[in-house]
């Protein structure tokens, strides 16, 4: 497989919006390409609308409504919100529909606090895990319970599963807008609300017995500088009462020869306002803000977006071009009519006077990007003659330090030229990078692959390395690459005769299970509307009748990759024609 890593950004440019009255609520700053500038509660990058209030006195935005389309003005309508004078309200635009307003998050359930307990040496009753169930002859102690890792407050002797119950008393269910779960667990684990699965992790099946292994191993996340993982619990106040209630939880072991097990859990309810018996969350838990959703997303080409009033009557009315990547619109002062770009946006808070009122020129290539037999000269330019270029041979994003383009370049080897303009009055304009591949030829397709040198090699946040936290044995449970972790790239795909087939912007993450260790790592490349393409459009797979995709991953054959390289595809080849699923495969 031929995949050639560089350093990369993203493109593209313009928008234009109105200016509206300076005492209505207005829209006040918008991102139509967020990439890595603010997530939202579930760790994703949405693109995110905020509204400004200019006026001196509160205003309720209970019936307000955002909208993308001009024949239903009240496609999202907002909650019951009190904007106060001279605030802000961020609003996600992600397409996820969520109008539950949260003010304060209230530990219902901590680190340390005390549990009823018992070990799974035999099958519990039926009802364990219910609120009636009396566990007067449980045991009783503080979390983390369990043994191996270094940290359990309680400690157990080693054993294929345990038991644990939780109650706890509610006041107002009414107050209740959402609750989380974390749980720091080794090796899996069934949680109980009230008698109700509200989430589980590695394991399967119905009530799994007291007996039953976890599907596969894994380690406990706080240990080793982590956090643990997170799981929202859906329509709550259908599963929580008034009075008394009970978490119930049962943690299952890979093995009774286990050298390790943990269950440490976290119950936090979001409330409308902050309770009289206020208890803060562990900051380890890192629980963000539970913002507004819109049920729809801006398309990332360009669109209207507006605000009404609860009478359907438009008060602003945003006219968005095609942003660049984490790039805002936003207004200065706040309030006012003067729009700006802004490369440091700043959502939920005033804008600042750093702003741009135009985007620097784009620049051309004179060439495309592809296979070339003998050395090239390439010539850039940009769309304002006036416009300094600034390129880089060695991948990295043009600066004002990097070379100026004063000539046309000679490349006699392969390289990745990436180049932008910059001015002194205007937003540095996008980076454009071109991969070209002078005196090589392959029988293959060739996919390059270009990302900011940080998305893959530093320790906080490259996806491909070991990074802090991971384990010492295999297969390196903690590590950078084993993470849920997204990153942008720009993707290149040639055909073997050099041909173009595509060149876009997309996510990447690692894939696959134990092939993550490898030095060569699978990957998997993603198509979405925040990157500027909600598909890849191309026949990657000449044999098959799709010519559109969301999704595509470079396998490294995993057990085989130290050997043939084809036995994945081999496999797939066996059980053609059967009418059965499966994967379709390209060697590149």
């Amino acid at each position: 497989m031929k995949i050639i890593f560089q350093y990369g950004i993203l493109l593209f440019f313009w928008i234009g919006l109105e200016g509206l009255s300076a005492q209505t609520v207005v829209i006040n700053e918008v991102m139509s390409a967020n990439v890595n500038t603010i997530s939202d509660e579930d760790g994703e990058f949405p693109d995110w609308i905020e509204l400004y209030n200019p006026a001196n006195i509160a205003v309720s935005l209970a019936g307000y409504s955002l909208s993308d389309d001009s024949s239903d003005l009240q496609k999202w309508i907002l909650p019951e919100v009190v904007l106060e004078p001279h605030g802000y309200l961020l609003v996600f635009a992600s397409g996820k529909d969520r109008n539950e307003y949260i003010s304060y998050w209230q530990a219902e359930i901590t680190v340390g606090d005390v549990w009823k307990y018992r070990i799974g040496d035999s099958e519990p009753p039926a009802d364990w895990n219910l609120l009636a169930f009396n566990d007067a002859n449980w045991l009783e102690d503080s979390t983390g319970i369990g043994y191996g890792d270094d940290d359990d407050a309680t400690v157990i002797s080693a054993t294929n599963s345990v038991y644990i119950r939780k109650t706890f008393y509610i006041a107002d269910v009414n107050a209740i807008r959402a609750a989380l779960l974390h749980v720091d667990y080794d090796d899996a684990f069934i949680a109980y609300l009230n008698g109700t699965e509200i989430a589980r992790a590695n394991i399967s099946g119905d009530r799994p017995s007291y007996n039953q292994p976890a599907d596969t191993y894994t380690e406990p996340k706080i240990i080793y500088g982590g956090k643990p993982e997170q799981f929202r619990i859906d329509s709550i106040r259908n599963i929580i009462t008034e009075g008394s209630n009970v978490l119930a939880i049962q943690v299952h072991n890979s093995s009774l020869n286990s050298s390790d097990l943990t269950i440490i859990p976290f119950l936090t309810l979001g409330l409308q306002s902050e309770p009289s018996a206020a208890r803060a969350p562990e900051e380890l838990l890192e629980i963000r803000p539970y913002y507004l959703h819109t049920n729809f997303k801006i398309d990332s080409q360009g669109e209207k977006i507006y605000l009404t009033d609860r009478q359907g009557i438009i008060l602003d009315e945003v006219d968005l071009g095609n942003l660049p990547d984490d790039v805002s619109y936003g207004r200065y002062p706040d309030g006012t009519s003067n729009w700006y770009y802004y490369s440091q946006s700043t959502p939920g808070e005033p804008n600042n006077s750093s702003g741009y009122q135009q985007v620097g020129s784009c620049v051309y290539f004179s060439l495309p990007g592809g296979l070339y037999n003998s050395p090239i000269t390439l010539e850039l330019t940009a769309e304002n003659p006036s416009a300094t270029i600034y390129y880089s041979l060695d991948g990295s994003v043009p600066t004002e330090s990097s070379s100026i383009y004063v000539s046309p370049l000679y490349i006699s080897d392969t390289k990745v030229v990436r180049a932008r303009s910059i001015e002194a009055d205007a937003l540095d304009s996008p980076t454009m990078t071109n991969t070209y591949i002078v005196g090589q030829r392959y029988n293959l397709a060739i996919i390059s692959l270009v990302t900011a040198p940080e998305n893959l090699w530093d320790p906080d946040s490259g996806i491909y390395v070991m990074g802090h936290y991971a384990s010492s044995e295999l297969p390196f449970y903690g590590a950078n690459f084993w993470q849920d972790w997204e990153r942008p790239v720009h993707i290149e795909f040639f055909e073997p005769d050099g041909q173009m087939g595509f060149s876009m912007d997309a996510g990447m993450k690692i894939f696959g299970g134990w092939s993550r260790v490898k030095p060569q790592k699978p990957l998997a490349l993603f198509a979405r509307g925040r990157y500027g393409y909600k598909e890849i459009d191309y026949q990657i797979f000449p044999e098959l009748p799709i010519e559109k995709f969301q999704a595509i991953v470079l396998r490294n054959s995993a057990n085989d990759w130290e050997y043939t390289m084809f036995r994945d595809a081999m496999m797939q080849s066996l059980v053609e024609g059967t009418h059965i699923d499966l994967q379709a495969y390209r060697p590149a």
